[in-house]
């Protein structure tokens, strides 16, 4: 039974060469690194579809390939000039529907598992603010009740200060957080090294 009140949102792009996994790119080439990110977004697209909540994939690229390649989803085009935009404009859209708890995550985490997406859900039911933080300093999971547009305007994206940075700006809105364990992204050939299952 799907819980209408969640929704689910996965923040991607197209695995196309040169346009994905620039710093993995530079070390294994644009079209083995786009390889990778498809074999990561299917492994995520799995661990979504397993949940029993509202899903949409909020895209980056043409909508027609995603679905040929991917399935049919509820796809919303990206809006938003940065990456902070990106989120903050897919949450705003949904509370605007009507969704009460909503979860945003990327699709680089091959460590992610539908039943770390049920408790960042389940989180969300006695506190503001879910992370998942990643083991190079960013989140790869984000969750809210309402929109908080302070978590995500003027932040340097891609840079190892951003889970902190979100924590504190956090505590400066007095927001109750619960973390979620600490995993691993791939962005660079040290990562994937990790996770050979992943590699092209």
């Amino acid at each position: 039974m799907v819980n209408s009140e969640n929704l689910l949102i996965l923040l991607t792009k197209i695995p196309e060469a040169g346009k994905v996994k620039s710093r993995l790119s530079s070390e294994i080439g644009p079209e083995k690194a786009a390889e990778v990110y498809e074999r990561l977004l299917r492994n995520t697209l799995e661990q979504m579809k397993a949940t029993n909540t509202g899903k949409t994939i909020a895209l980056e690229g043409n909508e027609a390939l995603f679905t040929k390649a991917f399935g049919e989803w509820m796809i919303w085009l990206q809006e938003g000039n940065d990456l902070g935009d990106r989120m903050q404009l897919a949450f705003e859209r949904a509370f605007q529907i009507g969704y009460k708890r909503v979860v945003l995550i990327g699709g680089d985490c091959p460590e992610m598992t539908t039943e770390i997406l049920e408790s960042a859900f389940e989180k969300l039911n006695d506190h503001d603010l879910v992370l998942g933080p990643s083991q190079d300093g960013g989140y790869y999971l984000i969750g809210l009740k309402n929109t908080e547009p302070s978590l995500f305007e003027n932040m340097l994206w891609s840079h190892n200060k951003v889970f902190e940075q979100t924590v504190q700006r956090a505590a400066e809105q007095n927001l109750k957080v619960a973390l979620l364990p600490t995993l691993r992204d791939i962005d660079h050939l040290a990562d994937l090294n990790a996770f050979p299952s992943f590699a092209p």
